[in-house]
């Protein structure tokens, strides 16, 4: 199976994740009580998280058709905040 590149950098970051245990936040890694709402994000085939505290996530996403149009080569911030967040 071919992966396109949003989903090489998604494989990429995860085993980076599951090997360091680490995440992109100062403190390196992802807090419990939000550890189950990374994995069911990371589990979507269309987004994943590099990067979240129990006080704040963020969900990146694939650039749309338009983004990507534009010259977007990454992918887009879908959701970020520091509320509580609607699992649905």
């Amino acid at each position: 199976m071919v992966l396109d590149a949003f989903q090489q950098r998604k494989a990429v970051v995860l085993q980076g994740l599951q090997a360091e245990c680490a995440d992109k936040s100062r403190k390196g890694s992802v807090d419990a009580p939000v550890a189950s709402l990374v994995a069911r994000i990371n589990a979507h085939p269309a987004v994943y998280t590099t990067s979240s505290c129990s006080g704040r996530i963020t969900v990146f996403g694939e650039p749309t058709p338009e983004g990507r149009a534009g010259g977007k080569k990454g992918g887009e911030w879908v959701y970020a905040s520091h509320d509580p967040a609607d699992p649905e």
